[in-house]
This record gives C-alpha cells, structure tokens and sequence, in this order.
C-alpha cells in the first residue's frame, strides 16, 4: 500500500498540488478528441448540389438544366429568383449558384456569343472544377446541336428529324470507374486509410504527459528523490511509484482517446496500452536526465517532430519507402502500426518502454551509490 500512497502523491506533484485540474485536463482531451473524430468522420457530399436561377427561360436554356440535372453526380435546385439562389447557398442547401442570362438561347450559336452563364462558387470549391467542365460539355452540345439544326432548316431539312434520330442514337460508355479494393468507395473527406486520429492521439498524449511530468524534473522532486535513494531499494520504489502515477495518467487520458476513435478495434486498444506503458517510461526516464526548464522547451519540438515523421499528419507510405520505414521508428509510427492491425509493433513498444524504464532505474541506483 506504501507505493501506492507514493503514487498518488507523485500524481500530485505533476499538477502542482491542485488534483482538481486533472478533470479539466480530461475534460479538454475528450472535447479534442471528439471535434478531431468528427472531422475524421466527416462524409464529402456524393453529388454537386447547384442553385440555378434561369433567366432565359428558353428552349435550349431548359435543355441545359435538364441535361445538367440528369448528369451522374449533380443535384439541382430551380429557384424562382436570383436572391433564392444565392440564399440556398448561405444555408448550404447549395455549394455552387448557376445563372443562365437571357441571350442564352438567342446567342448560343452566335461568333461572338458572350457570358452566357455565370457560375459562383466557394473559394477553392472542390466540386468547381467538375462543375465547370460538366457544364462547358452541356453546352458545346447544344452549341453544335443548335448550329446543325439552323444549317439544315437553312439547306431547305426539317431540323426535327435530326431528333428523331438523336433518341435513337446510343451513346458509347467511354470509361468506367472503379474501386480499386473492390466494394464502395469511401466518401470520407479525408480518405479511409488517413491516420490521421491515432496519429493525433499520439501527439496529444505525448505533450500532455511531457507538460505534466516536468514537474518531476523540478529541484524539490529531485531532493525528495534523494532522501528516497537513502533508504534501502528506496531508488526502486522511487521509479515504481513515479512509473505507476504517469502510467495511470496516460491511461487515463487514453479511455476517452479510444472511445471517441472512429475505428476502435482491439488491435488500438493494445497498441494505446503499449503506447501508454513507452511514454510513461520515456517521462520517467527524463526526469532523471532533464533539467525542468529544458524538458519545457524540448517536449513540444520533439512531439511535433516526431509525430511529423511518424506520419500522424499524412501516409508518408505515399511519398517515399524511405519515408515509410523512418515513421516505424517513431513511437507514433509504432502506435499507428498497430492500431492498423499490425501488433508487433505494439510489443516493440513494450520492448523499448521496458528498456527505457530500466534506463532510469540504474541511473538512480548508480546516484544512490
């Protein structure tokens, strides 16, 4: 019961004294956690959802909206007004607005035809380019179409046999799209295969358990180690109880990080343990190495750092093999390694917690000697 006792207050000491900020520090992880899963969820729109205000009105100008609403991937609101349309886009019903000018069907043909159609979109609008094309293919179409028809009724033709034979005519399927892992493609915006939640609650854990655990670093933490370092295995029970209060943090830190993860599969919940046991560790082990004021300037560089080339911020698989293997050496590479369901890499993290655990125990032992 002694270590533990021992525990709870080195838990104190890494709040300073004030216990009651550990529910606040908790209570700020889950509102991360949670906003960072939720963008990590978040589904991209499957169809362009168009605000179109027609102020032609004409034969061809509604062959366009038709046409533009039967295309794959579309979906059109007609409005009554120009102030409709643009409203339906504040109130994201819409992500684009399309206004059809009145010499539309007039100009359609003509040499100098001249804004013709006005498209709006959201700066850097991923859907703006798809509407753009889409519509400049609708309407070079009926451009040509339109220039038959009036050359034909010109040669002395009934322009409207041409459509007889256009409804027989069966376009040929000039691609296909496929998943390349076969079944439905994801519409997550940020891809399913992102790492970007493991590799954030890896960062996370890793400032948050540096930022408290300096204050083992401080002078009087040290002093008490030393009286410690008197009593016989006193070094030992110093390290266990330091080791038990980080550990317990970092696990409970962990709790929300896993049950707010989109994918909570087994294979996270041990990689987190593994990765909670290495931190807990590596906090130990600096503070028996670390000045305090140093362990404050480098903890946040070295969590960037190595969450940056542990690839929490993207798949560095996709950039260089090299890359790739950089990232397994880092404790985020190892936690996300795991979480996808590679559990070596959760006893690598074991491995080297325990190396770094017994690190700190014989440099203890050696200052008691």
């Amino acid at each position: 019961m002694k270590i533990f006792a021992l525990s709870l207050k080195k838990l104190r000491v890494m709040f300073g004294g004030r216990l009651w900020l550990l529910p606040l520090c908790l209570l700020a992880l889950i509102i991360c956690f949670a906003a960072y899963s939720s963008a990590m969820t978040a589904k991209s729109s499957p169809t362009a959802r168009v605000a179109v205000f027609d102020r032609c009105g004409g034969e061809y100008s509604k062959k366009l909206t038709e046409g533009l609403g039967a295309s794959a991937g579309f979906e059109l609101s007609l409005c009554e007004t120009e102030d409709e349309a643009y409203e339906a886009v504040l109130d994201s019903r819409a992500e684009a607005v399309l206004i059809i000018n009145e010499n539309y069907d007039r100009e359609l043909t003509g040499a100098d035809a001249n804004d013709l159609v006005e498209i709006f979109t959201a700066p850097g609008s991923v859907t703006a380019e798809l509407i753009r094309e889409t519509l400049a293919g609708r309407m070079i179409a009926q451009r040509s179409y339109k220039g038959v028809s009036e050359q034909l009724e010109i040669e002395g033709f009934d322009p409207s046999l041409m459509e007889g034979f256009m409804d027989e005519f069966d376009a040929p399927v000039l691609y296909t799209v496929n998943s390349m892992h076969g079944g439905a493609a994801d519409t997550a915006v940020f891809g399913r295969g992102f790492p970007g939640y493991e590799g954030f609650a890896g960062l996370a854990l890793m400032l948050m358990l540096l930022t408290l655990s300096h204050r083992f670093c401080a002078h009087s933490s040290r002093l008490v180690s030393v009286r410690m370092n008197i009593m016989e295995r006193g070094w030992a029970l110093d390290i266990a109880a330091d080791l038990i209060a980080v550990f317990t943090l970092a696990l409970l830190f962990g709790v929300p990080a896993f049950a707010l993860a989109p994918n909570r599969s087994p294979a996270f919940a041990a990689g987190l343990v593994a990765y909670a046991f290495m931190l807990s560790a590596l906090c130990v082990l600096l503070s028996r190495v670390v000045s305090s004021g140093r362990l404050d300037i480098a903890s946040p560089l070295a969590a960037f750092l190595t969450s940056l080339f542990g690839g929490c911020f993207g798949d560095l698989a996709a950039l260089s093999p090299a890359l790739a293997v950089i990232s397994k050496l880092t404790p985020q590479g190892q936690l996300i390694a795991a979480a996808q369901g590679n559990l070596a890499f959760a006893a690598i993290l074991i491995v080297e917690g325990a190396a770094l655990i017994t690190a700190a125990a014989l440099i203890s032992k050696r200052k008691r000697i």
